[in-house]
């Protein structure tokens, strides 16, 4: 998540137009990421994963459309 708000920042203060979509992007890599992660870590007991790797795919989905 520290690199995800590092890469927002330095797209808000260098590239201030590619702002939504980077953060749509980072938002949606970090949760699928941490989903997973969180799907092979507790071999699929977490009720967790699905939620955030859903919250993911959406967001990718919104960058996907929203240009």
């Amino acid at each position: 998540m520290w690199a995800l708000l590092a890469g927002i920042l330095y797209t808000a203060v260098f590239a201030v137009p590619h702002l939504g979509d980077v953060t749509l992007i980072g938002i949606g890599v970090c949760f699928v990421g941490v989903g997973l992660f969180d799907l092979f870590a507790s071999k699929g007991r977490h009720i967790g994963w699905p939620l955030l790797t859903l919250i993911g795919v959406f967001a990718l989905m919104a960058a996907y459309f929203a240009r």
